[in-house]
């Protein structure tokens, strides 16, 4: 009994603080930074941290000052996915979560500091070399494709940039391979023919996902290259690909190019 009301109050309370999305800032200013500083559920500090996300962050920085020193990742999360926007105020303060344990936030700090610091790519990505993530490498995968697009613009003043840029992209191209899980192969297939849509390695890697065991990732195989082969240059080059490849895998792409 004590859990239901419990739970009946937070969605009591949670339900008053949606009520009030439009009411204007300096109304209920001090309800929101009394939420942050609570102990009170999470939900509710988020909330409080989405009806804030369009304000002039000179007006809210002080509410965002005591959600990001929080050491509640859900929190800390939202702080992350919310500002766009990073005021050189908030600069070293938004750059701790890159050391958060969550990978979402990781990875969404990462987008908004390289977004707004272009000067410091060469930093976050120092911070961000030793990054592996879940099981399906999604964050490492993001940090090499970062890594890559880097060197594309300073490879003629950075030779460290090159020389990482050629292990990144060498790295990526391995996560295509057989030889990895198919979430992890989907992650890099997607990554990888973004930059180099026309290498025949990993075009190869594709075709060969047409025979995986786990259907989703043969179904995302055929509808990639099905996409590809809209575009006369692509059909050539699978076309160009046929004779290297095993029969079974022979036998998939046919069937997609005769359609």
């Amino acid at each position: 009994i004590n859990f239901l009301l419990t739970k009946n109050g937070f969605l009591r309370d949670l339900l008053k603080l949606q009520s009030e999305r439009k009411t204007p800032l300096e109304k209920k200013y001090n309800l929101l930074k009394t939420i942050l500083e609570s102990d009170g559920y999470f939900p509710l500090k988020i909330e409080a941290i989405y009806q804030i996300r369009n304000e002039s962050f000179d007006k809210v920085s002080e509410l965002f000052t005591i959600a990001i020193k929080s050491n509640d990742v859900a929190i800390r999360k939202a702080v992350a996915e919310t500002i766009s926007k990073v005021p050189l105020s908030f600069k070293a303060e938004y750059e701790t979560l890159l050391n958060d344990k969550s990978y979402d936030t990781k990875q969404a700090a990462f987008v908004t500091l390289w977004k707004n610091f272009p000067e410091d790519h060469a930093k976050y990505l120092d911070i961000a070399k030793n990054w592996q993530g879940r099981n399906d490498k999604e964050l490492r995968i993001f940090y090499l494709t970062a890594c890559i697009s880097y060197a594309d613009v300073h490879d003629q003043d950075d030779q460290m940039a090159s020389i990482n840029a050629l292990k990144a992209v060498s790295e990526l191209k391995n996560y295509t391979s057989p030889s990895y899980e198919s979430s992890v192969r989907q992650n890099a297939l997607d990554s990888f023919l973004a930059l180099y849509p026309e290498n025949t390695e990993v075009l190869k890697n594709l075709v060969n996902a047409t025979t995986h065991h786990k259907w989703q990732f043969t179904k995302y195989a055929r509808d990639k290259i099905r996409a590809l082969i809209k575009d006369e240059k692509y059909y050539n080059l699978f076309e160009n690909l046929l004779p290297s490849l095993p029969d079974n895998e022979q036998f998939q792409l046919k069937r997609l190019l005769s359609k």
